[in-house]
């Protein structure tokens, strides 16, 4: 009998919730878990953690069908992008935008500063898109300027992207185990 795990993950994407996830992920492969679900709903957050943990749920030895139960924005959506089958809830959305930068109040940047950050920008969005594009229908023209006007797709537009592979009622089946992050 093949043994199946719920995963919740309604958090931002940082340092400490993708560790979390993680340690889950990496518990259910050790206890020898066929599939998992992993259930969404993120703000985004962080690139560099976003795709750190994008790479290594393609690595787990399961299946990995995820869901978007609310809205699953920014980088999140490369995590969503990470299932094998991706399922959203009606209602749920997937927003796109450009990635960007925070700068504290009072920062002094160097000339050499600001060009390390729009080059490190630069290759945030080509990465983005890259992935996206690889795991999606999407052409890279219409991507461009859902990026660059930042675009809110429903479930349907999501589906019509390859986003999503189906638009379903969430239910979670009885007796199986559900962890929340």
């Amino acid at each position: 009998m093949s043994k199946v795990a719920y995963v919740s993950f309604i958090q931002p994407v940082n340092a400490e919730t993708v560790n979390n996830l993680l340690k889950i992920c990496n518990g259910a492969v050790s206890t020898e878990y066929s599939q998992l679900h992993l259930l969404i709903s993120s703000q985004g957050g962080g690139m560099e953690v976003g795709f750190a943990l994008y790479n290594q749920l393609l690595a787990l030895p399961v299946d990995l069908i995820t869901y978007n139960i609310g809205s699953v924005n920014s980088v999140a959506n490369i995590i969503f992008l990470a299932g094998k089958k991706r399922i959203s809830s009606p209602s749920s959305t997937f927003l796109l935008h450009q990635t960007f930068w925070s700068i504290p109040n009072q920062t002094e940047l160097r000339h050499a500063q600001i060009n390390e950050i729009s080059e490190s920008l630069l290759a945030e969005d080509s990465r983005l898109k890259s992935t996206i594009l690889s795991r999606t229908t999407m052409d890279s023209g219409e991507l461009g300027r859902f990026i660059l006007k930042g675009t809110t797709l429903n479930a349907g537009e999501a589906k019509s992207h390859g986003i999503v592979h189906a638009i379903e009622e969430f239910q979670i089946p009885s007796g199986v185990e559900l962890i929340q992050v």
